[in-house]
């Protein structure tokens, strides 16, 4: 791989190994494809569980440890960024000319780190290439997207090439600015080999059902309505791995008699080790809240990944157009509900516990499309791609 690539790569995340959540997981999956003399990560130091770092992985360095300690409210964040801003920009700048890095990688959604990372490309005319999780312009609100319109054109005409988590966002990049060619989806992945299939099995009499992740604006409205759905009928059980504070989970209705609670803050083969308990995967997909159009309709939760490989039948709550929603139909590796409400989700259930070609396809279906598209290993070859052209 370093044969085909220009000089080190310089990672910068808010969130990466050895935490086991979220960005950090995306983060990892794709840095385990690279040798310590290839790549060099920064981000915050996150308390909690580990995931296992080998020593041959890439090194791992955090900017300001008590980073974690500050409020998550963006609000309060921008107060404190006069504060925190220096000397993030010089300890990352350091970083970036003691190992002599050529090309400098930025994952959003942390505006402070994306703001950084373009500084510090400036500063040491490395090749910039910001990478998006999320959309960034449209997610803002107030005086903050007044700087990100002023801030987003400024990064997409610095970066060599702009990374997006799918082509749902590239699509929407592409249509507000027509002259930014060079971006490309650079998906999520993960890094252990593909399981063999293995038919699912019947579902118990107490049919049991599962939802790993954190329950956000991203999905709350729909994650709710399968919850209301279920919890109230007599033959399932539901479980809940998420890290969110139980009282917000009692708030939002998710606490029930035949609901269990579970930390998500496990390694990713002992997640899905938990996700083959179940009889059936939920995945839901918000059709509305908090956040912008756009960010619904070109959303990728996480966890689609867990669940393609867990062998278990995936029952998703996405809204019709979205991308996720297209995704997984066009993959036939879930069974999509795409009406808001109840009923609909009654009809799908029955449809999934009386049908087994239906089950079996599902699974068989989810294995093969992440082989196909999110093996570690091909997304890591797509990246060296673009870094290697001149």
């Amino acid at each position: 791989m370093s044969a085909r690539r220009k000089g080190k790569i310089l990672l910068i995340s808010r969130s990466i190994p050895p935490a086991v959540g979220g960005t950090s997981v995306v983060v990892g999956n794709l840095a385990k494809q690279f040798h310590r003399h290839e790549m060099v990560l920064i981000g915050e130091w996150s308390p909690g569980p580990k995931s296992e770092w080998r020593e041959d992985w890439p090194e791992l360095i955090y900017s300001l440890k008590a980073l974690h300690r500050l409020p998550r409210r963006k609000q309060l964040q921008r107060l404190m960024l006069p504060f925190l801003f220096p000397l993030l920009l010089l300890r990352i700048l350091r970083v970036a000319r003691n190992h002599g890095c050529k090309n400098i990688i930025v994952i959003y959604p942390t505006e402070l780190f994306l703001l950084v990372g373009y500084l510090v490309a400036n500063l040491t005319n490395a090749s910039f290439y910001p990478y998006f999780l999320n959309l960034y312009v449209q997610n803002s609100k107030g005086l903050a997207r007044r700087f990100a319109r002023w801030f987003q054109p400024r990064v997409f005409r610095r970066a060599k090439h702009v990374f997006v988590m799918n082509e749902g966002m590239q699509n929407c990049y592409r249509k507000s600015y027509p002259e930014l060619v060079n971006c490309s989806p650079l998906v999520h992945s993960f890094s252990e080999p593909t399981p063999v299939y293995i038919p699912p099995p019947t579902p118990s009499d107490l049919t049991h059902f599962m939802m790993i992740g954190s329950i956000n604006e991203g999905c709350r409205d729909a994650a709710q309505r399968m919850w209301s759905a279920l919890k109230g009928l007599s033959d399932i059980r539901l479980t809940l791995h998420t890290n969110q504070p139980r009282h917000v989970l009692e708030k939002w209705g998710f606490l029930g008699e035949n609901v269990r609670l579970s930390s998500a803050n496990v390694s990713a083969d002992l997640l899905r080790n938990r996700l083959q308990e179940a009889d059936f995967v939920l995945l839901p997909h918000g059709f509305q809240g908090a956040y912008s159009k756009e960010e619904y309709q070109t959303g990728f939760p996480t966890r689609t990944i867990d669940y393609l490989l867990c062998g278990r039948p995936i029952l998703a709550h996405s809204p019709p157009g979205a991308f996720l929603t297209q995704f997984l139909k066009h993959h036939k590796c879930a069974l999509v509900v795409e009406e808001p409400s109840e009923s609909a989700f009654f009809v799908a259930v029955k449809r999934l516990r009386e049908d087994a070609q239906l089950r079996e396809g599902l699974v068989r279906n989810a294995l093969k499309t992440a082989d196909v598209m999110f093996q570690a290993s091909t997304v890591a070859d797509d990246l060296v791609a673009i870094l290697s052209k001149d």
